[in-house]
């Protein structure tokens, strides 16, 4: 079974957009953008993911 590798990335994104905050709150920005980033990313598989089902259905 492959391994859908846009909700890794969406999901790594966050995380290490947790850590650079934890490191140090300079980075905010920073890590506020690659979370923003990862949730776009998750929302994007999902999306695909409703779509081909929904066509896959009928």
């Amino acid at each position: 079974m492959r391994v859908p590798a846009l909700p890794l990335l969406g999901s790594a994104l966050i995380m290490v957009g947790v850590v650079l905050v934890l490191i140090n709150r300079d980075f905010a920005l920073i890590a506020a953008t690659l979370q923003g980033l990862g949730v776009i990313a998750l929302g994007v598989f999902l999306v695909r993911e409703f779509l081909n089902r929904r066509r896959g259905s009928r």
